[in-house]
């Protein structure tokens, strides 16, 4: 497996999660691009600092997001056990 940067890394995680790998642009002269084709297109790089900070924080967001996702099902599975154990108690 090819080794990938933190901000590759988080690039991908991005387009999965938001979908834009499937997504589809549309050109003036009605040609249709993929979002991998523009990210083909060259705009000037920020510092590498700056860039990892991005990625950085990128990561920790999905991170977090997904901590928060775990939580709310373990919070939806406490409250039906409570409900579970409150309906046999009556």
């Amino acid at each position: 497996m090819k080794s990938q940067s933190l901000y590759t890394q988080a690039q991908e995680t991005l387009e999965q999660e938001l979908g834009l790998d499937k997504l589809k642009f549309k050109q003036p002269m009605g040609y249709e691009t993929n979002f991998r084709d523009v990210g083909k297109i060259v705009i000037p790089r920020l510092e590498k600092k700056k860039e990892e900070r991005i990625a950085q924080n990128v990561a920790e967001s999905l991170r977090a997001r997904m901590e928060s996702k775990q939580l709310l099902e373990k919070a939806k599975q406490m409250v039906e056990d409570l409900i579970e154990q409150a309906a046999g108690e009556t």
